[in-house]
């Protein structure tokens, strides 16, 4: 899926155990022990069919340990087996993090964070599969490589020699690099479950498919020459080239599954499915996933729904799509495993959740996670006799905490024959008797220790001494009355792109404080007004701000009168650690922001836009405000 920040199932019946002959290790791929292998259409893992639940991340090689750590940790309370995250980042960096910021030169900062991923992901179980490139600009992607070489095109990537050298260069370096944290060679590390060439790639240029597939054959041989223990796959949406006015299955996406799965040295293929971006029913994303679910299985290899998510009818739609990836009890049947996109956790912050970007953001605890582990539990009963662990849990898992008027919150266990060993926020042990207190089946977490938490979501993980570790998830207000904010705000802007008709708009703000008090940058929220001219979902950039791009917020709001030059507002605000803004100081903030299909908007018609300067100067047809109140510009 095309995506910067850029999703998820249903009821289970319980089936009986599934018996199994051990599979001989003769007839696998890559079976050393530790290591995921293949044997015909399904995965093994030690020896065992390893049918599996999984989710999608694209931020786990440059975020912060705690959010890292958050992720994985609702990933092992999912009880979900894989996880797929991005091992780029080419060019500019994300969060102060970059892996490749030139051709050939190799960055620390974002090769330790995947670093602490592999290492933490060990610890709890849980294998990787990791992209080398981006189809898409974020993150750097092949038009990075593109415009490193010098040539024209995003296809060139595939053909360009340059390119083409830069990148087997790229992945010597990844696959030879040896983790700071564990001591291993990515190449010996069992975590990592496959190789992937990149994420959804496309070759519109040759609708034939010949390029990406000599590419594809290419590529995956010389990871082959390498590292012999790790599976390999194309990562890309799962296009057919059969012919008809579908745009999936016509090869107008230079994409041949057929072929690409039958390739040599690619171990299993994958297939995206995203039908309110694709314009596509229910029922049509079901005969999609069998289609791809005969064919490798002709040919003899695993398939899996590597990415899936739909806006809305989330239960009910996952549900299908995972009754059609499972089948049946029986091995072989189906797809070989499902993993969703996205699975998020805390946000910079340390405080609010992560924005749910592009809508398909699934949480844990939530119903929908639970769903997801149900489905899990019946891929475990396929892989032939493991045993679910006796998992602990929490009722109720939510609550709700408000500042001015503090209570104590308690939570009954049902404890399945396990111990509580702690109760941790981040990193971090809460202290029993100061904390919390237990009694019997009743944990009762302290007005005291709630009071001195941020506003937001406060996440506590239960730990157990076996299986899942439940999450009690705490909505933290304060209804205390604010005073009302005193300052005086000067707001300089300048458009970046003065195109008229365009698919990102960027407006550059210089924020100054001209009054005589310091004003905490928190209560602060700049407004740019425009027409949406579409419905499409909208991401928001910070390319770079004086405060740090990850202490800039960006949200969406529409309008409650819609105007003929505005029906939306960009919100641009700051976290609590972005500081305070003394007296006479400046700020600026580099804002971007796209609809999620990359369709263009028409400028003309926006307030707020202005093609009159190419620098900053004073503009009062945005709107600053302090708290709820207006101090600068202007309202549509």
């Amino acid at each position: 899926m095309k995506k910067f920040a850029a999703a998820a199932l249903a009821a289970a019946i319980v089936f009986g155990m599934t018996s199994f002959t051990s599979v001989s290790a003769a007839s696998e791929t890559n079976a050393e022990s530790g290591f995921v292998a293949t044997n015909g259409n399904y995965f093994v893992l030690d020896g065992k069919p390893f049918y599996f639940q999984g989710a999608n991340n694209y931020y786990l090689n440059y975020a912060p340990n705690y959010m890292i750590d958050d992720v994985l940790n609702d990933a092992a309370a999912m009880n979900l087996k894989v996880l797929r995250c991005w091992a780029f980042i080419d060019g500019k960096e994300s969060a102060g993090c970059v892996m490749q910021p030139s051709l050939g030169v190799y960055d620390e900062s974002g090769f330790e964070r995947l670093d602490y991923t592999i290492s933490e992901a060990a610890k709890r179980g849980i294998k990787l599969i990791l992209p080398l490139v981006n189809n898409w600009d974020d993150f750097g992607g092949m038009n990075q490589y593109v415009s490193w070489a010098g040539a024209s095109n995003h296809d060139d990537f595939y053909t360009n020699e340059i390119c083409k050298t830069g990148y087997k260069n790229y992945i010597k370096h990844v696959l030879n690099r040896v983790n700071t944290y564990t001591g291993i060679a990515y190449k010996d590390d069992p975590t990592i479950m496959a190789w992937e060439l990149g994420n959804e790639p496309r070759c519109q240029s040759d609708p034939t498919g010949d390029t990406l597939v000599n590419w594809a054959d290419e590529m995956s041989t010389y990871i082959k020459s390498i590292d012999s223990k790790h599976l390999v796959t194309v990562g890309d949406e799962g296009f057919f080239n059969r012919g008809g006015s579908d745009y999936c299955y016509n090869g107008g996406s230079g994409v041949d599954w057929d072929r690409l799965i039958a390739l040599p040295n690619i171990d299993f293929e994958t297939m995206h499915l995203y039908p309110d971006l694709w314009g596509k029913s229910i029922d049509w994303c079901i005969q999609y996933i069998n289609d791809h679910i005969d064919k490798a299985k002709e040919v003899g290899k695993p398939v899996i729904l590597e990415e899936y998510g739909t806006h809305s009818n989330k239960i009910e739609n996952y549900t299908k799509f995972n009754d059609a990836v499972y089948k049946n009890s029986e091995l072989g049947e189906g797809a070989a495993g499902s993993m969703f996109w996205l699975l998020t956790g805390i946000g910079w912050d340390n405080s609010q959740p992560y924005p749910d970007y592009d809508g398909f953001d699934v949480k844990y605890p939530s119903d929908v996670a639970s769903l997801i582990t149900e489905y899990e539990t019946k891929m475990e009963e396929k892989n032939g006799g493991s045993t679910p662990q006796n998992n602990s849990s929490l009722n109720p898992t939510t609550a709700y905490f408000d500042i001015n008027d503090p209570q104590d919150i308690s939570v009954e266990i049902t404890y399945n024959g396990n111990a509580l060993n702690g109760i941790y926020n981040g990193s971090t042990a809460l202290v029993d008797g100061i904390d919390y207190t237990v009694s019997g089946d009743t944990v009762t977490i302290l007005k005291d220790y709630l009071s001195k938490q941020d506003e937001g979501t406060l996440r506590l993980r239960f730990d157990f001494s076996a299986g899942s570790d439940p999450v009690l998830a705490i909505e933290i207000s304060d209804t205390t009355p604010s005073p009302v904010p005193e300052g005086n705000i000067k707001v300089e802007m300048y458009n970046a792109n003065t195109m008229a008709v365009t698919n990102s708009i960027m407006p550059r703000f210089r924020i100054t404080n001209t009054g005589s008090s310091a004003i905490s940058l928190s209560q602060l929220k700049i407004r740019y007004y425009f027409t949406e001219d579409g419905t499409q979902n909208q991401n928001f950039w910070c390319d770079w701000s004086t405060v740090g791009s990850s202490n800039v917020t960006g949200s969406f709001i529409k309008l409650d009168t819609v105007k003929d030059d505005a029906d939306t507002c960009l919100e641009i605000g700051f976290t609590s650690s972005a500081g305070t803004l003394a007296p006479g100081a400046s700020i600026e903030v580099q804002a971007r922001f796209a609809k999620e299909d990359w369709s263009n908007y028409n400028q003309e018609n926006d307030f707020s836009f202005s093609n009159a300067n190419s620098g900053y100067s004073d503009y009062t047809k945005v709107a600053a405000y302090l708290g709820d109140s207006l101090i600068w510009g202007s309202e549509p």
